[in-house]
């Protein structure tokens, strides 16, 4: 069976938001655009970008523009491989085939470009989440192949200038954009709450849609009162990130706003352990379960993981928690596995400013080409994910963790 022309997306899109109408409708005129190849959406982190690019994706299931579209996540540390796996798992199969693990770069971008210029039709790829400018000839992208067009997503204007991108700004949403977004979202809160103070908590989001979502959710519940609400704006009003100014400061707010929400600390746990997982990686139940297996907090999060399948509703639970309060992802749209779930970037980077203080190191995907200086200091888990195997030139005992 060929592959479907796109892979669904779950998004958070709301339609009938004119500034992102507008953002989509200029991405769709680029697109048509024949002298152009590339397109930078550009924008700071949790404005939107990737819930646009999902909004695209699945739009062009019933167009045909384009036999295949791809859609990429690449993440602040560039991983050549796992973007050329990415596109080639969505490839039909040929004569040319499959690019292998054990394949130097050069060999793979090779067999990756034959495969891409052996389609019939269109293909658009899309680079979601790009910090730095890309080199297709080493990812295996033909540029002579003037069928395949590129979209890219950065927080980083300068690598649409560097990579020759046409580009495409996305703003923050008005103030009634940003209510429509809230409302929708929000919509099991307490009636009796009133309005303008509703109002306020939703302007202190700053027309970032991360931050409404996160909000949103968090206070989506009929059970919290007045004061509760006055308490969550009094927070985003005074609360001061450490290191973390601007836009971004207010999403840091709100996240660990949600977090300090969490009243059990199971749900807690399982938050900061899924800070473990590279950026952008799928997160699996079942290693979350084996990650905090030797957890000794009040909740006994050892002891429901001791129990082992008659406890797995306990851990979905758990995961879907996270879920309804935004600060876990679900994965595709079409995926049937509900014990997965993903990180949003600007999220994760909470849940380790969090991490760090209960005890975590982690370092996943960060380059590293050898074991960080950690050795005097106790860790409850240590999280160097990504690192060959061949430089961990030191012996586990000596690790307290």
């Amino acid at each position: 069976m060929p592959p479907s022309i796109v892979e669904r997306e779950n998004t958070e899109y709301i339609h009938g938001l004119p500034s992102m109408e507008r953002n989509k409708k200029g991405v769709y005129n680029a697109l048509e655009e024949q002298n152009v190849n590339a397109i930078g959406v550009f924008g700071m982190g949790g404005i939107g970008k990737t819930t646009l690019m999902q909004q695209i994706n699945n739009e062009m299931e019933k167009r045909i523009d384009f036999k295949f579209v791809i859609m990429v996540t690449v993440s602040q540390y560039l991983d050549i491989k796992k973007i050329q796996d990415q596109i080639e798992r969505r490839l039909p199969k040929n004569n040319v085939g499959g690019i292998m693990d054990d394949q130097r770069s050069a060999a793979r971008a090779n067999i990756l470009s034959r495969r891409l210029e052996k389609v019939e039709g269109n293909i658009l790829i899309i680079f979601d989440d790009v910090w730095e400018k890309l080199n297709f000839t080493e990812i295996g992208i033909p540029l002579s192949n003037k069928s395949c067009k590129i979209i890219l997503t950065t927080r980083i204007q300068t690598v649409c200038k560097n990579m020759g991108a046409k580009e495409i700004n996305i703003v923050a949403l008005d103030n009634d954009e940003s209510w429509k977004l809230f409302e929708s979202i929000n919509v099991g809160s307490n009636k009796d709450v009133d309005f303008e103070v509703k109002h306020a908590v939703c302007n202190e989001c700053a027309g970032l849609p991360l931050e409404i979502s996160v909000m949103a959710k968090s206070l989506n519940n009929n059970k919290l009162g007045e004061d509760d609400w006055r308490e969550s704006l009094r927070y985003l009003k005074n609360a001061d990130p450490e290191g973390v100014g601007g836009r971004e400061g207010i999403v840091y707010k709100s996240v660990e706003l949600s977090y300090d929400g969490l009243k059990e600390n199971k749900l807690k746990i399982c938050f900061l352990l899924c800070s473990l997982f590279p950026e952008d990686c799928v997160i699996d139940l079942f290693d979350l379960i084996c990650y905090g297996i030797e957890e000794e907090e009040e909740e006994k999060w050892a002891e429901y993981a001791k129990k082992g399948i008659d406890s797995l509703n306990d851990f979905l639970d758990i995961l879907n928690h996270l879920k309804s309060r935004g600060l876990i992802l679900q994965q595709h749209v079409c995926d049937q596995n509900i014990s997965t779930a993903r990180m949003h970037d600007i999220v994760r980077d909470v849940a380790i400013n969090i991490a760090k203080k209960e005890g975590f190191f982690i370092k996943t995907g960060a380059g590293l080409e050898d074991w960080p200086r950690i050795y005097n200091k106790e860790f409850k888990w240590i999280s160097l994910w990504t690192i060959p195997s061949k430089t961990l030139r030191i012996n586990p005992k000596m690790l307290k963790c």
